[in-house]
């Protein structure tokens, strides 16, 4: 059911989960919370409520039964007309359960205390990337919805902490739900640059750091290196490689919906960035059994033991980035056996059939 669609009659009720993101592009933690959507059991009837039409389409793709409700998204930090919109949307969508989508943790402050104030409805937040905020209406408003939520989830331990610490609440009061990622599909893809070849994929911004890539780029001769993404510094890579002059040894390519023949087309996968939360392009990595080199920044030391599923180097610092590389590159045996025990732990921790199976059990609890 898509926008407009009538809702089910009460009778034979079966239970209502209403899933919130106002996010304005589609990332990890949208697909996360697809994730979660897609391993509901069939007797959960779902809604998506979002401010953008694309998120909302991507984070309802494996549900064509679900309903999307768009609402707009708030103009400035006390917007009233937002909680009252977000309030109406959930009134008459009448759900059990609310799941709160939060990107980041300040993003979705309105429609948190928009289903805080439904009666009857259980709130659960989602925290991803642990960003702090200098706003002190922020942390106090933070602070008030936090204390009142039914369940309130972090993605790591990490996260959990830095979001225990921005509430101020206790430690024991977050639960932690790592993400997963499904089976990356079979395949290897072509790729038009000279072996051997390391990458990674994401966003091009500043935060996934492919800057710090292309000047360790620099230090490996003989090595390509490739991104696959879109966002707003595809041209300042371009011309930071050529001022590298490793123009002709780095390529940017379009994202892939289907990441596992790109992933399994690396040498090594290069994980470079500023910061993060668990970043599904890691899990990916492990699943598909990459050999990996990562920056050691917020979660991804709970995913990647130094020296048995992967190297972890300093964040922002190309010649350990580097010599990370040069070591797995030199080095064939250890490149498979670090990629099969970061598969074996992806299979342990990160699937996503274990990720569902949480949520599933979680929200069973809160609506009995």
């Amino acid at each position: 059911m898509r926008v407009g669609a009538r809702p089910r009659p009460a009778a034979a009720r079966e239970p209502r989960l209403v899933a919130y993101t106002n996010a304005e592009t589609v990332g990890g933690a949208e697909h996360c919370l697809a994730t979660i959507l897609a391993g509901l059991p069939q007797s959960f009837q779902v809604a998506v409520v979002a401010s953008s039409p694309a998120v909302a389409e991507a984070v309802a793709a494996g549900l064509p039964a679900a309903e999307i409700v768009l609402v707009r998204p708030p103009t400035r930090f006390w917007d009233a007309r937002a909680v009252g919109a977000n309030m109406r949307a959930l009134r008459r969508l009448d759900g059990d359960l609310c799941v709160i989508n939060l990107h980041t943790p300040y993003s979705g402050l309105h429609a948190t205390l928009a289903a805080l104030l439904v009666r009857n409805l259980e709130v659960v937040a989602i925290e991803h990337l642990p960003l702090p905020s200098r706003s002190r209406a922020a942390h106090s408003l933070k602070r008030l919805t936090s204390r009142r939520l039914a369940a309130h989830v972090a993605v790591s331990e990490h996260t959990a902490a830095a979001i225990a610490g921005e509430a101020r609440l206790r430690r024991e009061a977050m639960l932690v739900i790592r993400n997963g990622v499904p089976e990356p599909v079979s395949g290897v893809c072509e790729l038009d640059l000279p072996r051997p070849i390391v990458g990674g994929m994401g966003r091009l911004d500043r935060q996934k750091g492919f800057d710090v890539l292309v000047d360790a780029l620099a230090d490996l001769p003989g090595v390509s290196a490739v991104v696959a993404g879109a966002g707003p510094e595809h041209d300042a890579l371009i011309r930071h490689a050529r001022d590298r002059a490793v123009a002709d040894r780095f390529a940017i390519v379009p994202w892939q919906d289907e990441v596992g023949p790109f992933l399994r087309s690396l040498d090594v996968f290069v994980l470079s960035s500023r910061y993060e939360g668990l970043p599904l392009a890691l899990l990916e990595a492990m699943a598909a059994g990459v050999p990996i080199v990562a920056a050691d920044v917020g979660a991804v030391g709970e995913a990647i033991v130094s020296g048995e599923t992967g190297l972890l180097v300093s964040a922002g610092d190309p010649a350990a980035l580097a010599d990370a590389i040069r070591q797995l590159l030199d080095d064939e045996e250890r490149r498979e056996r670090l990629g099969m025990r970061a598969r074996e732990a992806w299979g342990s921790l990160f699937a996503a059939e274990r990720v569902q199976e949480e949520y599933v059990n979680l929200f069973t609890r809160l609506l009995r």
